[in-house]
């Protein structure tokens, strides 16, 4: 009979605490992940009118309804603890379940992106700048640069009947000017993709692939992008220090994509892309480039990238880096040739996203950012 009191009790003894740290106003936006599901949080520090917005329910689809329990947890209280804890700290809170089917997951994640969120309004008010959601191309402010001793490298040689490829990534080295530089695959729009996501990121990494387009670009494109990604796991190595976490958004003309990435060690992978063409870009564009890669009038069918394949890219890449991704569409004009935007968004959202997350962050004090002390178990 006592529970929405502990609840209350609970919201407002912790706002209350949070409020002792808040020097300013300062507003923010962050998105949090765990396995299929993912919350976002909007958040506003000394707002003039304290209110909250907590659109979680249903807590899970087993039963259809939602579950009522997370054992002796009461979900529908859940809005009840941030009622309070907003009224108490000063803040004007959104809380919104953006993906989930697990009610242990919903609720676990909307309470991390909280605790994400309002960190980056504290950065807000003492740092300046923008320390949430993360636009491709913005400039954030940082605190006192952490110089990494080593280099945080990962490399891998590898062939088959099928490909022969060298990926090379490290993550302490700056991108190069050049978008493709150093990125052959022999699948046009698979370089484009890579180099975008490369430049969004920020670190250096080159990729070199002969493999038989003279069929289609199915292994040439699998091969990279799970190397690719057992690269990035190599060189992010039990990952003690770093900011974990990112979210990014980014567009290409009328296409907008959301990513959020969490360096978890459950590799999980979701995203909604209209991919409804045969090759991204449309015919006209997949066309052109088998047309490109022949020799002598002939056509190259593999150096065209398939939406099927494209796919593949994002999804062998998060799963061998294993980490945990959702990749979002927010706009897209659906026109002719509208999966070439989407892709090119995807992937600055997606290296925007992981340049966040690779991040050293001197407050973590070279420890893992994980309440259970460590990502590798």
């Amino acid at each position: 009979p006592h529970d929405e009191d502990i609840f209350t009790a609970c919201g407002a003894a912790l706002g209350g605490a949070l409020q002792h740290l808040v020097r300013g106003r300062s507003d923010s936006v962050f998105c949090c992940p765990l396995d299929e599901a993912f919350a976002e949080a909007r958040l506003t520090l000394s707002a003039h009118a304290p209110s909250s917005l907590c659109e979680l329910a249903p807590y899970g689809t087993m039963p259809r309804r939602g579950r009522r329990w997370i054992g002796c947890y009461r979900c529908a209280l859940t809005p009840v603890f941030f009622e309070h804890l907003v009224r108490t700290l000063g803040a004007s809170l959104e809380l919104r379940k953006m993906r989930g089917h697990n009610a242990h997951h919903i609720v676990e994640s909307s309470f991390k992106a909280f605790a994400r969120v309002f960190r980056a309004c504290l950065d807000g008010v003492t740092m300046g700048g923008s320390h949430g959601c993360v636009l491709a191309g913005e400039k954030r402010v940082r605190g006192v640069p952490v110089v990494v001793p080593n280099h945080r490298v990962g490399s891998r040689s590898r062939s088959t009947k099928e490909t022969t490829i060298e990926v090379h990534v490290d993550l302490d080295s700056p991108a190069p000017a050049a978008l493709t530089d150093s990125i052959y695959t022999g699948v046009e729009l698979m370089d484009r993709v890579l180099g975008e996501l490369r430049h969004a990121a920020g670190f250096h990494f080159h990729v070199h692939c002969d493999g038989d387009i003279y069929i289609d670009d199915h292994h040439t494109v699998e091969d990279v992008a799970i190397t690719m990604g057992q690269c990035l796991n190599v060189a992010l190595g039990d990952k003690a220090g770093l900011a974990r976490m990112g979210c990014a958004e980014a567009t290409s003309n009328a296409a907008t994509v959301r990513c959020v990435v969490d360096l978890s060690n459950r590799p999980y992978f979701e995203w909604d892309l209209p991919l409804d063409e045969e090759y991204v870009g449309g015919d006209e564009e997949g066309f052109a480039a088998m047309r490109r890669g022949g020799e002598h009038g002939t056509m190259l069918c593999g150096s065209a990238l398939t939406c099927e394949m494209l796919q593949h890219v994002f999804e062998s890449l998060t799963i061998e880096m294993r980490a945990t991704v959702h990749i979002e569409v927010l706009g897209d004009h659906n026109g002719e040739g509208h999966t070439k935007d989407l892709a090119i968004a995807s992937a600055r959202a997606y290296g925007t996203a992981l340049r966040e997350c690779v991040r050293v962050d001197a407050r973590r004090a070279g420890k893992v950012a994980s309440s259970k002390g460590t990502l590798s178990v």
